[in-house]
C-alpha cells in the first residue's frame, strides 16, 4: 500500500473512532447515564422544593408549574413519535407515551382531590401528590433517556456505514497484498456492522425490562468496532 493511501485510510479510521463510535472518552452507555443523571438531579431538586414548600400557596404554585412542564414534555415526545418513519419504532414510542400519560392523569386526579380538601393539615396530604409526581417524572425520564440513546446510536450506525463505504472507495487504489488485506479488514468491519444493526433492531422495540441490558450490549458492540479500527490501523 502506498504511503498516501495509508494516510487517507488512517485518517478515515480515526475519524470513525471519534464520530461513528462515539465520544473518544465516553461509551454510548456512559453518555446516556450522564444524561439520566442530570434529569434525575433536576427531578430530585423539584421534589425537594415541593416537599419543603412553607405555604400551601407556594406548594400549589410549584405543582402547577410542574404539571405544565410535564405536559410540555409529553407534547415534545408526541412530536418526536409523529416524526418517526419506522412503524415498529413509532409504535414503541407511542406505548411509552401512553404509559406516561396514564401516570400524568393519576397525578392530575390526586392533585385535584388535594385542592378540594381544605383541611389545615395540608402538609400531611401533599405526600400522596408528590408520590404521583415522582411516578410521572420516572416515566418521562425513561422515555427521554431511551429516545436520546436510540437517536445517538442510529446516528453512529449511519456514520459507520458512510465510513465503511469511504474505505471501500479508497481500497480501489490499493494493489495486490495490500488490497487483499484491506478487503479482509472491510469484510470484518461489515460483519461487525451487521451485528450492530441486528442488535439495534432488537433494542428499538424491546420491553422496558430488557432495554437496559440490550443497550449495554450494543454499547459493547460499538466499543468492539472502535477496537477493530485501532487494530487495523496500528
Amino acid at each position: 500500500m502506498n504511503m498516501k493511501l495509508k494516510q487517507v485510510l488512517v485518517s478515515a479510521g480515526l475519524a470513525l473512532l471519534l464520530t461513528a463510535c462515539g465520544d473518544k472518552d465516553k461509551s454510548v452507555t456512559e453518555q446516556t447515564k450522564e444524561t439520566a443523571s442530570n434529569l434525575k438531579e433536576k427531578a430530585s431538586e423539584t421534589k425537594a422544593a415541593l416537599l419543603n414548600s412553607d405555604t400551601r400557596e407556594n406548594f400549589e404554585a410549584e405543582m402547577n408549574k410542574q404539571l405544565d412542564e410535564a405536559q410540555a414534555t409529553i407534547t415534545d415526545l408526541e412530536k418526536d413519535r409523529d416524526s418517526e418513519t419506522v412503524t415498529k419504532v413509532r409504535e414503541a414510542k407511542d406505548a411509552r407515551i401512553k404509559e406516561a400519560k396514564s401516570h400524568y392523569a393519576e397525578l392530575q386526579t390526586e392533585y385535584a382531590d388535594f385542592k378540594k380538601d381544605t383541611a389545615e393539615d395540608w402538609k400531611a396530604k401533599r405526600g400522596a401528590v408528590v408520590e404521583k409526581y415522582d411516578s410521572v417524572q420516572a416515566e418521562l425520564k425513561s422515555a427521554i433517556d431511551r429516545n436520546k440513546a436510540e437517536a445517538e446510536m442510529r446516528e453512529k450506525l449511519d456514520k459507520l456505514n458512510a465510513k465503511i463505504d469511504a474505505l471501500k472507495a479508497d481500497a480501489k487504489d490499493a494493489k495486490d497484498d495490500a488490497k487483499a488485506k484491506l478487503d479482509a479488514d472491510i469484510k470484518t468491519l461489515e460483519e461487525k456492522k451487521a451485528d450492530l444493526s441486528e442488535k439495534f433492531e432488537e433494542l428499538q422495540d424491546a420491553t422496558k425490562e430488557k432495554w437496559e441490558t440490550l443497550k449495554n450490549g450494543l454499547s459493547d458492540a460499538f466499543d468492539d468496532v472502535s477496537k477493530t479500527f485501532k487494530d487495523i490501523f496500528n
